[in-house]
C-alpha cells in the first residue's frame, strides 16, 4: 500500500458513517468521563445543519490516510467571545508521530478564523481548550509562549446524566500576545460562555461545578498564568 500524506476533511452530514468510524478513535483515546456519547456529535451536527446554533459554529474534522480515518478533532466557535473552543482531539493508535494531531488542530484553527471573519471581526480573539495536566499535548501547546494557562480550579461538568464525580482539567487560552494575568471579570465571562455554549447549561450560576470554580476565585481581582513544568 502506498503511503500518502493525510488529508483533512470536515464532516457536515449528521448521518455520515464517518462519524461512527471517527468516534471509535475518540472512544479508544479519551477517558469516558471526558468524552460525550456519539449521540451528542450527531445531534450537534444536526443542530449546525439546521441553523439551531445561532451565531455559533461547530466543526468535526477527520484525517484520512489511504482511505482510512486516522484521527479526529471537534470544536466550537463561540460568537459572544469571538473565540474557538477545542473539544476533542484523538489520533488512532499506530498513527502517532506523523503530525496528524497538529494538522487536525491547524485545520480546526483555520476554520475558527474563517468563522470570526464571517462574524465581521477583524481577527479571532483566541482559542480555548481544556486538557488533562498530564496529557502530552499540553506540553506541545505550551511550546507557544502565547498560550495562557488559567491558574484556577477548573472543573469540567459531567457530560451525561447520572455521571458522578468532578473532573479537574487545565483550561488554556491561545492568543496573539503573551499575557501574565487576566481580570477575574473577563475570566468569569469566559467560564460562563463555556458552560452555556459548550455544555448546554442554560444557567451556569446554578450549576454546582460552576459555583465551585467561582468560589475559588471570588476574592481575586486577576487570574495569573499557571506555571506547568
Amino acid at each position: 500500500m502506498i503511503n500518502q500524506n493525510p488529508s483533512i476533511e470536515e464532516i457536515v452530514d449528521p448521518n455520515s458513517e464517518d462519524i461512527r468510524r471517527a468516534y471509535k478513535i475518540i472512544e479508544n483515546k479519551l477517558p469516558y468521563e471526558e468524552r460525550s456519547d456519539i449521540s451528542h456529535f450527531t445531534k450537534t451536527l444536526m443542530d449546525a445543519k439546521e441553523g439551531r446554533l445561532d451565531d455559533d459554529r461547530y466543526h468535526f474534522l477527520i484525517s484520512r490516510e489511504n482511505s482510512e480515518i486516522s484521527g479526529a478533532i471537534t470544536g466550537y466557535y463561540i460568537s459572544e467571545l469571538d473565540m474557538g473552543f477545542v473539544s476533542n482531539l484523538a489520533v488512532k493508535s499506530g498513527s502517532g508521530g506523523k503530525g496528524i494531531g497538529t494538522e487536525l488542530r491547524n485545520g480546526l484553527l483555520a476554520r475558527f478564523r474563517d468563522d470570526s471573519k464571517d462574524s465581521k471581526n477583524e481577527e479571532l480573539s483566541g482559542i480555548l481548550g481544556e486538557i488533562e495536566e498530564t496529557n502530552i499535548w499540553l506540553r506541545k501547546i505550551l511550546s507557544n509562549p502565547n498560550v495562557f494557562v488559567f491558574d484556577i480550579n477548573y472543573i469540567q461538568p459531567p457530560l451525561r446524566e447520572g455521571q458522578e464525580g468532578k473532573k479537574n482539567l487545565v483550561l488554556y487560552l491561545q492568543i496573539n500576545e503573551k499575557l501574565e494575568k487576566i481580570s477575574t471579570e473577563k475570566v468569569t465571562k469566559i467560564l460562563t460562555a463555556i458552560y452555556r455554549n459548550i455544555y448546554d447549561i442554560n444557567n451556569p450560576q446554578e450549576n454546582a461545578c460552576f459555583q465551585d470554580i467561582l468560589n475559588s476565585i471570588k476574592n481575586r481581582k486577576y487570574i495569573s498564568r499557571k506555571n506547568i513544568s
